[in-house]
């Protein structure tokens, strides 16, 4: 179990296995912003830094570490991953480095990542794509 307490102040209580996802701070949130998905309904902001996070986090199969296009770190769960493909036109912002497009859950996330790399390492944690 990990506890992870909420922007609002609630502390909840996780199964370390349940989480799909753990992102960092967009552009203009606090430098330890984090978001976590998956164990809950919606995805869960807390002020505690995503690496933080990671490093209590002791699931099954470890996350798998991609890159964001804001080059920062993202870690998945290789199982919570529907698919990856090549992002579409007109999906890359300017100035963005997008190579593939991971679906977690109802989520899409671009990672810098082209999608051979990213399913490698989606599938070396657990997933099937």
């Amino acid at each position: 179990m990990i506890k992870i307490t909420a922007l609002d102040g609630t502390a909840l209580n996780f199964d370390d296995d349940t989480i799909a996802c753990i992102t960092g701070p967009y552009p203009g949130d606090p430098p330890n912003r984090s978001y976590v998905t998956g164990p809950a309904a919606d995805t869960v902001p807390t002020d505690e830094a995503a690496a933080s996070i990671v490093a209590r986090l002791h699931p099954k199969t470890p996350l798998a570490e991609l890159t964001r296009p804001d080059l920062s770190p993202i870690w998945i769960k290789g199982a919570a991953v529907a698919y990856i493909r090549a992002p579409e036109p007109g999906e890359t912002p300017p100035g963005e480095t997008v190579g593939a497009i991971v679906l977690i859950g109802s989520k899409h996330q671009a990672v810098t990542q082209d999608v051979a790399t990213a399913s490698a390492l989606i599938n070396a944690r657990g997933g099937a794509c």
